[in-house]
Parts: C-alpha cells; structure tokens; sequence
C-alpha cells in the first residue's frame, strides 16, 4: 500500500490523542506533535480544495473562490465518505491525500452542489 499523507486515520488518531490527554497534552516521545495536527489540517484543505474546485467545473458553476471550494471539498469529502461507506462498507474511504480519497470526496462534492441546487431552485452559491 502506498504511504499517503494521513488526513484521517480514526484508530491512530484516537491513540495519539488518548496518549496525549494521559500525558497532559505534552509531546512526550513523539506520539502527539503538532507537526502530525497541522500536516492534518493541511491534508484537509488540500483534499478539500481539490475535490470542490474539479466538483465547480464538472458541475458547471464558475467555482466558489479558494475558501468557497475548500468548504464545498471538505464537506463533499464527508458526504462522499458517509455515501461510499454505505455502498462499500469500508468504514474509512478517506483516509490519505490519494487518488481514491479524492475521488470519494469529489463525488461527494458533486452531490453537495446538486443538493444545493435542488434546495435553492438554481445555481446555489455557498
């Protein structure tokens, strides 16, 4: 399996922090640093940028702006993430800054701009 930038791995996540809170949130060792929360967070806008920016063109709007294609990615990545994981039954489809997590999260995207539209009557602009 190919190493990828781990935007959301729920068990190594839930034993850093764990491991965190029993050390009094201090980086002992290296098991909790923030170098791991911000690579997080930049994974996340990253995923969250390619996903909604390919979502507004495939969709046909003229995009949202960086921020607004980062919010439209990120939820899309949720979205996406809940829909695969019903269809497949892989708990975790986004987990790395892959091809297959951003094709999770673009779909969910491109199921967030619909919505919108279909709520909104039109093209919706978030």
């Amino acid at each position: 399996m190919a190493q990828g930038l781990h935007i959301l791995d729920s068990e190594d996540t839930a034993r850093r922090l764990r491991t965190a809170r029993c050390r009094g949130g201090k980086a002992n060792g290296g098991i909790f640093t923030k170098g791991v929360l911000i690579m997080s967070i930049i994974g996340w806008l990253l995923l969250g940028l390619i996903a909604g920016f390919l979502a507004s063109r495939v969709m046909g709007s003229g995009g949202y702006g960086l921020i607004g294609d980062i919010i439209v990615g990120i939820i899309g990545a949720f979205l996406g993430g809940f829909v695969f994981s019903l269809l497949t039954g892989n708990s975790n489809p986004v987990n790395n800054l892959d091809i297959g997590s951003i094709f999770v999260a673009f779909i969910g995207a491109c199921i967030l701009i619909g919505l919108l539209r279909a709520v909104s009557g039109g093209r919706a602009r978030v």
